[in-house]
């Protein structure tokens, strides 16, 4: 029988959890991989239903933290694997995972070229 005070049935519960956390890890991990696709449409599902709410949520995270944002951004934009993903993306529409190793590889090289260029021609102008 549950507990007529919520603060005792929130105790109780997290006292459960801690006490079987990596046994509830585990079912919890084999639920999700066995259940993927349903759980990817109900997220979708929500999303779209909550889209302004988690813009909201998500701005205002990035408001607050900033400094984490702008070295994210800044380690993203840096990395030429990323930037190669990024342009094969835009010219093609193939996503990250779906690009073959070699030709990100590749770009990824043509663009530390590219950076190589402008910052030699930076280095001269000045």
């Amino acid at each position: 029988m549950p507990y007529k005070d919520p603060e005792k049935t929130k105790a109780y519960n997290k006292a459960y959890y801690e006490a079987n956390r990596e046994t509830l890890n585990v079912v919890n991990k084999a639920y999700k991989e066995a259940n993927r696709e349903e759980l990817n449409a109900a997220n979708k599902v929500y999303r779209e239903a909550n889209r302004e709410k988690l813009n909201a949520v998500n701005k205002a995270w990035r408001a607050t933290n900033r400094e984490k944002v702008n070295a994210y951004s800044k380690a993203y934009s840096t990395d030429p694997l990323n930037s190669a993903s990024h342009s094969i993306y835009q010219l093609t529409g193939l996503k990250k995972a779906e690009i073959p190793t070699e030709l990100l590889e590749a770009q990824a090289l043509i663009i530390s070229i590219h950076r190589e260029i402008k910052n030699h021609e930076k280095l001269h102008r000045a």
